[in-house]
């Protein structure tokens, strides 16, 4: 059960990316690198982005979304971030609550959303 959950969760980080790229005009390439690179390596997406989540500092592109997200029109690019992956209900059970709760605290003190 979780291969297959992990499997959607790789799907929706796919989803995020070509919504950041056509709808934002942002390529994520240091991100899909890293996921290329951990893929590569065994390890699985969620491993991948609970590493980004604890990293300490905030992520480029992380920062990059945030700066899209203040044009007008563009309030809700949190929504391609893998922080509001994280905080998704679907995907709870991937993650323990401290990735879960680090992510929203970024989302909230970035974006002022609470997932």
């Amino acid at each position: 059960m979780t291969e297959i959950l992990e499997n959607k969760f790789a799907a929706a980080v796919d989803e995020s990316i070509e919504t950041s790229e056509s709808r934002y005009g942002y390529d994520p390439t240091g991100m899909k690198a890293m996921i290329t690179r951990r893929t590569a390596k065994g390890q699985t997406v969620v491993d991948a982005v609970i590493d980004l989540i604890h990293a300490g500092d905030v992520q480029t592109g992380f920062t990059r979304i945030w700066e899209i997200s203040q044009k007008p029109g563009n309030s809700d690019a949190y929504m391609v971030t893998l922080e509001w992956l994280v905080t998704r209900p679907e995907f709870r059970s991937l993650f323990e609550p401290m990735t879960r709760d680090a992510a929203a605290k970024r989302l909230e003190d970035y974006f002022g959303v609470q997932p």
